[in-house]
């Protein structure tokens, strides 16, 4: 989160109990939550936090944190230097009600932004779980909810209240979404891009020297040929509230271009990048361009 070279841990906590962040002072852990004012202290029993999400929504190659909860959700803006900023109200995504259990960021429509699906839910007269998702589209300043009442997308995506997953099914180059409910059952919805905008896009996977993919932490950021961030992903260590992520690494594109594609892994010998310059996304539609390491 600091880009230190050690990897750092975030953990949410349900049940009134303050959440943790977990720094690595490479061989020791130390709980910075409270010094970041993240911690979240004073909750009642029936308030808490469920999980997060990893992702650089501002393009600006430092990794932010989006925290679901039961009561107000946050969104946790990392300004450089190990340091935070709560905006989840000033970017409109400060969910104030009801049960968020799951959370993963996905630029679903490849416009080079990255997006925010909520799952989650509200109890009804006779105590039963409705479902209550939010899908937040990043408009470059600020988030807008697709989701709202009577929206024909409302209609098709409001079906999760636990569980939800991005990935590109079909290799087509949209990022489709599976969505779990707390009485059992998948949604499987298909991304209905259109071919031109579908073919904005690359996905990477990261492997270690041997081939194998034991490399999750590693950042992975595009560069235009200008030199230009176009944006960064972390590779997955296991996100998912009740489920599991995909390997590669998505990524939408603005528009059609050649891309510098820069991977940073964490080593015992501290932080190494690896370049693989003048990737054409183009030639990749249906394929992940895999990188492997040769940095030690």
């Amino acid at each position: 989160m600091d880009q230190d070279g050690h990897l750092d841990l975030f953990i949410s906590n349900q049940e009134g109990d303050t959440d943790g962040f977990y720094k690595n002072n490479g061989g020791h852990f130390v709980d910075i939550a409270p010094e970041l004012r993240m911690d979240r202290p004073g909750r009642r029993a029936d308030v808490g936090s469920t999980t997060c999400a990893v992702g650089d929504y501002d393009n600006d190659g430092n990794l932010d944190l989006f925290v679901a909860a039961y009561g107000r959700s946050v969104l946790y803006r990392n300004v450089g230097g190990g340091q935070f900023v709560e905006v989840g109200r000033a970017m409109g995504v400060a969910i104030e009600g009801g049960h968020m259990v799951s959370a993963e960021w996905a630029d679903y429509d490849n416009d080079g932004r990255l997006d925010l699906y909520v799952a989650g839910y509200t109890v009804d007269e006779t105590r039963k779980v409705v479902p209550k998702d939010y899908s937040f589209h990043n408009e470059g300043g600020y988030f807008v909810n697709t989701l709202t009442a009577g929206s024909p997308a409302a209609k098709v995506l409001s079906k999760a209240d636990h569980g939800l997953q991005w990935a590109d099914y079909d290799r087509d180059g949209a990022l489709d979404l599976a969505l779990t409910s707390v009485e059992g059952g998948v949604t499987l919805l298909h991304n209905l891009l259109p071919a031109e905008a579908r073919r904005h896009s690359l996905e990477v996977t990261v492997l270690d020297q041997a081939g194998y993919a034991t490399r999750p932490g590693s950042e992975v950021r595009l560069y235009d040929s200008s030199g230009k961030l176009v944006g960064t992903r972390l590779v997955a260590t296991g996100a998912g509230y009740g489920g599991q992520s995909v390997q590669p690494v998505h990524f939408g594109l603005p528009r059609i271009m050649r891309v510098d594609v820069e991977v940073t892994y964490l080593t015992a010998t501290g932080r190494k990048t690896q370049m693989i310059r003048n990737v054409d996304p183009a030639k990749l539609i249906g394929k992940t361009l895999v990188v492997r390491q040769t940095v030690n």
